[in-house]
C-alpha cells in the first residue's frame, strides 16, 4: 500500500515555513511516502523541491503526485515529472461535488477558481479519488473564528472529513511539532 502526505499552502507562506517543508518533503520521500501537491508557487514548490532532493539521494524514492488544474498552470504540464492532470469527466465531477460541501462559495466560483479547487480535492484524495492521503502538512493563515483561509482551506477541509492528520504551519503549536519531528528525524538519519 502506498503512504501519502499531501503538502500544500499558501503562496505567501513565509521563508523560514517553506525551508521547514522542504526538509520535511525530503525526509518523509526518502523514508518512502509519496508526497502530493498542486505546482504553484510558494508551498507547493517546497514540497517538489523536498522531493528533488530526495530523488538527487536515491534515484529509487516513490514519485509524487503534483495535480495540475489545466496544462501550463505554472509552466507545468502533464508531461512533467509527476505532474498529473486528471481529464476523466466523470471524477472531475465527483471532486467538485466533495467541493460544494465544503466551499463556503462553490456557486460563485469563476471556471479558474473551480478548476484550482478541484485540483486540491486530488492533492488529498488522489486521481481516483479512492486513496486518501494519510497527512496534510501546510501553511493556511487562520481568520479571525481560526479557521484556515485560502484555497488551502479546501484540502485542510477534506483532510479533516477523510481523517487526514492535519498540520497547519499557521498555528504554533503544529509549527514546534513538525519542526521537533523533523530535529528528530534528521538526528536518527531518517
Amino acid at each position: 500500500m502506498n503512504k501519502y502526505f499531501t503538502g500544500v499552502g499558501s503562496r505567501e507562506t513565509p521563508t523560514e515555513i517553506l525551508a521547514l517543508m522542504r526538509k520535511f518533503s525530503r525526509i518523509m520521500t526518502l523514508k518512502g511516502w509519496s508526497f502530493r501537491s498542486g505546482g504553484a508557487d510558494g508551498a507547493d514548490t517546497a514540497f517538489a523541491q523536498g522531493w528533488c532532493d530526495a530523488y538527487a539521494e536515491d534515484d529509487s524514492v516513490p514519485n509524487g503526485e503534483i495535480y495540475l488544474p489545466w496544462n501550463g498552470f505554472n509552466y507545468l504540464n502533464n508531461r512533467s515529472i509527476n505532474c498529473v492532470l486528471v481529464t476523466d469527466k466523470e471524477i472531475i465531477e465527483q471532486a467538485q461535488n466533495f467541493l460544494k460541501d465544503i466551499h463556503p462559495a462553490f456557486s460563485k466560483l469563476t471556471r479558474g477558481s473551480l478548476a484550482l479547487h478541484t485540483r486540491n480535492v486530488f492533492q488529498v484524495l488522489g486521481s481516483d479519488l479512492q486513496a486518501p492521503s494519510q497527512g496534510l502538512i501546510g501553511y493556511a493563515a487562520l481568520d479571525s473564528k481560526g479557521e484556515p483561509k485560502g484555497g488551502t482551506r479546501t484540502a485542510i477541509k477534506l483532510a479533516e472529513q477523510h481523517g487526514a492528520k492535519v498540520r497547519n504551519l499557521a498555528k504554533s503549536e503544529d509549527l514546534a511539532f513538525i519542526k521537533e519531528f523533523v530535529e528528530r528525524l534528521v538526528c536518527q538519519k531518517y
